[in-house]
């Protein structure tokens, strides 16, 4: 209806005569030009509805594989550790205003390359990290149109224990003071994958970040009520992505799951299978 009102179309009377719209069009010629209008933003918007339809459906992949891997996870350990934390490459900015287009796009360049090398130190780092760091990640916008990686991880109760334990002993001995379990691994993540530049924040300690039905800590495999919660929570993260999408975003993964890599000679690890 916007699309007949805003086009010369709406001028003509019915009669093939010149149409007062300043063109020196006869009324056929407007007539033509509407059609070729309408066809055009009917295909736009099929196009958008399609590019909805598989926004959403990816997402619904998503979280049906999300709830495959937490029942997986909990059928091998006894409990798991809950840890949440958004990342940022860069410091909170003093100010709300939007980022231009440009550095909003190399803020994201610059947060994915930080997300490969903190997960590249956690594999290789098992006396912070344990020796098998099971993770759930997505990207997304922030207020100012940056961007923030959501992390939550997902120890395995009795390995990150001993870990723990090995480090008070270790602090102990050098007579310094240990940090938090999980400051130690913000501090990592902002000395290590960005330089000196990021910064974190705890999403147990800062309740506002995701709201205080999130479940933090341990979960035994036998508590199916915070199991459950866990799976609805997370699942924010990987629905989300159908709802918030800044304009003009680049292509690439911004959800994903820690993945045990097939097992060659010698060497193991954890790739991401990540998914948009």
């Amino acid at each position: 209806m916007d699309l007949y009102f805003e086009h010369s179309v709406s001028l003509c009377d019915g009669h093939d005569d010149e149409v007062d719209d300043g063109s020196r069009r006869i009324g056929a010629q407007v007539y033509n030009d509407f059609v070729a209008d309408f066809r055009a933003a009917m295909f736009a918007k099929k196009l958008l509805r399609r590019e909805l339809h598989n926004w959403g459906w990816s997402s619904q992949e998503n979280v049906a594989n999300l709830h495959i891997y937490l029942d997986d996870l909990f059928a091998k350990h006894e409990s798991l550790t809950i840890l949440h934390l958004r990342l940022s490459h860069t410091r909170e900015q003093a100010d709300a205003l939007p980022a231009p287009i440009e550095d909003q796009l190399r803020d994201l360049q610059a947060l994915r390359m930080a997300r490969t090398t903190f997960f590249d130190r956690m594999r290789r780092k098992p006396a912070l990290f344990t020796d098998q760091p099971r993770y759930i990640w997505s990207i997304l916008p922030s207020l100012d149109g940056r961007y923030d990686l959501h992390l939550t991880l997902l120890f395995d109760t009795a390995a990150l224990q001993k870990v723990l334990d090995d480090r008070k002993v270790e602090a102990a001995q050098a007579d310094v003071c240990l940090k938090d379990h999980a400051d130690q691994v913000g501090a990592c993540w902002v000395q290590v994958a960005t330089g000196g530049r990021g910064s974190y924040l705890r999403g147990d300690s800062d309740a506002w970040l995701y709201g205080s039905h999130w479940v933090h800590g341990e979960v035994c495999d036998d508590d199916t009520e915070r199991r459950e919660k866990l799976k609805e929570t997370l699942s924010y993260l990987a629905m989300r992505r159908a709802l918030l999408r800044l304009k003009n975003e680049p292509p690439g993964e911004y959800f994903g799951m820690s993945r045990r890599k097939p097992r060659r000679s010698g060497a193991s690890g954890y790739g991401g299978a990540q998914v948009g």
